[in-house]
């Protein structure tokens, strides 16, 4: 081959002869102003020589088609087929040269990382509300129990045991109305795991309750907000729960509470109260005392008892009694008699807070007494009558009387 002639594709020499035509030769500046891009055929340089483009079929294997040309940008089959591979790529199967392939697999990545992080959170979050609910069952097994001081250890910063945080009262409440049926529901916690709320059903006695209970965590231990609920208890003279209180605002766990006599001097009616749950607003319990038939009976006796203590000090102005005789008398000379009974129109009326019984009593009294008149021993006689308030503690086995209000 010269050096300034290439092959020129016959495409009618190709389909008659099948081989490839004589090319006519033609200097260089007609190769480069000829040359097109689907030749890929390119001159460089001025007064380069075109390289010649081999257009011949290659012979069919087995008398099969004819072979791909390797024209570049030649393309085989029907219109619409892939470009053949670049050099690069030879090596790798189509699916891999596909974009799409990588998004999905990229995408199943970014979903398995996902899934990986959510089911370890959903594991903690299960972790948690399991540890909750032993919380919340373990309280309300420690009520149901009577134990006190173990109900309250589940608390954040419980109150001190005692009163009607005791043993006693708790089993009280629990004879009265016990505590059954406990469900603990749905638990809700926070983005940081370290707050909750649970929901909790049961019964008391025959009553149901639904309610909700605030918990959180530190060191890995759950701890109630709150374990107990309040009860005002007014008149504080009364028993509740057979504990005695000495203040108005008590601290008691959810149950029943009632009310009843400190002694047989006073008779104490009224409903029991419930405190539904730790938290809950204020039960308020309020008997009504009065007194018994014991209770007037003991406050006549003890202001007959305080009368005939002041008889008996033959004095003329015994103290802490309710009168004076005047004039120059005798030391231990005064005889005193009583003219009226001034216990047939006592009726005394009880204060429940104090628990104390008061009334009025009338005394007509005649008084005899040695007297010096007119610097002469004398017997003198005189009489004198008084209305006078009388008070009596009850709270005593043995009640006792003084004159006056207070």
């Amino acid at each position: 081959m010269k050096d300034d002639e290439y092959f020129a594709h016959d495409p009618a020499g190709e389909a008659g002869t099948g081989q490839p035509a004589p090319a006519a030769p033609v200097d260089a500046g007609a190769a480069e102003q000829a040359a097109s891009p689907a030749s890929a055929t390119s001159v460089e340089g001025e007064g380069a020589e075109p390289e010649s483009e081999r257009t011949a079929e290659l012979p069919a294997a087995d008398g099969g088609e004819p072979a791909a040309s390797d024209t570049p940008g030649h393309t085989e089959g029907e219109a619409g087929s892939e470009p053949a591979a670049s050099e690069g790529d030879a090596g790798n199967p189509a699916w891999l040269r596909n974009p799409w392939v990588w998004v999905g697999v990229l995408a199943l990545v970014l979903a398995l990382v996902v899934g990986a992080v959510t089911w370890s959170r959903s594991n903690a979050s299960d972790a948690q509300k399991d540890a909750v609910t032993r919380v919340v069952t373990g309280y309300y097994d420690a009520l149901a129990s009577g134990k006190a001081q173990a109900a309250l250890d589940f608390g954040a910063n419980p109150p001190a045991q005692g009163g009607l945080l005791s043993d006693a009262a708790l089993q009280a409440s629990q004879k009265a109305a016990p505590l059954t049926d406990v469900r603990v529901g749905d638990i809700e916690l926070n983005a940081a795991g370290d707050q909750a709320v649970a929901q909790v059903s049961y019964k008391l006695g025959d009553r149901a309750v639904d309610t909700r209970l605030g918990l959180s965590t530190t060191g890995g231990t759950w701890e109630l907000a709150d374990v107990t609920g309040e009860l005002a208890v007014s008149p504080t003279s009364v028993l509740v729960n057979g504990q005695a209180v000495t203040q108005t605002l008590n601290q008691v766990f959810p149950g029943t509470y009632a009310a009843t006599a400190a002694n047989d001097k006073v008779t104490v009616t009224g409903d029991p109260v419930v405190v539904t749950d730790p938290g809950a607003a204020t039960a308020r319990l309020s008997p009504t005392l009065a007194l018994s038939q014991r209770g007037t009976d003991a406050a006549k006796a003890a202001g007959q008892a305080a009368l005939k203590a002041c008889f008996d000090t033959h004095q003329s102005a015994p103290q802490g009694c309710p009168w004076r005789i005047s004039g120059t008398v005798t030391p231990g000379s005064v005889q005193y008699t009583l003219t009226n009974d001034p216990w047939a129109g006592f009726k005394p009326e009880l204060d429940a807070d104090r628990l104390t019984a008061s009334g009025p009593v009338r005394l007509d009294v005649s008084v005899a007494a040695k007297t010096t008149v007119n610097g002469q021993p004398a017997d003198t006689t005189t009489k004198f009558s008084t209305t006078t308030p009388l008070t009596v503690d009850l709270k005593p086995a043995n009640p006792a009387a003084r004159w006056g209000n207070s």
